[in-house]
């Protein structure tokens, strides 16, 4: 990654890169080069002609990228990682749950060790770098672990969160 404050100052390190890459005999892929403008607004992005050039091949200017599997865009967006996040919880739980690892086959101890050692960590993978969590992202988040705490302890899906997450009923599960 490479990071500066100017268009020029970006494209001089990418033409070092580039030298330096092949005076030791190696080279970028440009088809898998991208370049983000952090802190843009969207109608400088589309209305601008910029061209980074890697040796003789353009390199694109791309809205996001994939870093270890985290989604980073150039807005600081983190809905689409939190939309990931929910998902994974819910599908990584029933999942579980079609396996055989439910509340009828298990004691409901069990069963919430599991959800905690196997479901969060899965689904929960990079929330470190989330530093801009919205209330409604917290939302979303709360729902989906109420939408298996729920099912833990055998609700309707249409049980009030409040009865889901009644002290009694907590402190039986641990």
């Amino acid at each position: 990654m490479l990071f500066t404050l100017s268009p020029r100052g970006l494209q001089s390190m990418i033409d070092i890169c580039n030298k330096n890459a092949a005076e030791d005999r190696y080279y970028y892929n440009a088809a898998k080069c991208n370049v983000i403008v952090f802190h843009e607004l969207k109608t400088n992005f589309n209305s601008s002609n910029r061209i980074w050039n890697l040796g003789e091949l353009n390199i694109e200017e791309t809205t996001s990228y994939t870093h270890f599997g985290i989604l980073c865009d150039k807005y600081h967006d983190l809905g689409e990682n939190v939309k990931t996040c929910c998902s994974k919880l819910r599908r990584t739980y029933f999942s579980l749950n079609d396996y055989g690892f439910n509340q009828n086959a298990l004691h409901p101890l069990t069963f919430k060790k599991l959800y905690i050692t196997t479901v969060f960590p899965k689904a929960l993978f990079g929330s470190e770098v989330w530093n801009k969590l919205q209330p409604h992202h917290l939302v979303l988040l709360e729902k989906a672990h109420r939408t298996c705490i729920k099912h833990i302890q055998g609700m309707s899906k249409n049980t009030r969160a409040v009865d889901a997450l009644d002290k009694r009923k907590l402190l039986r599960m641990g």
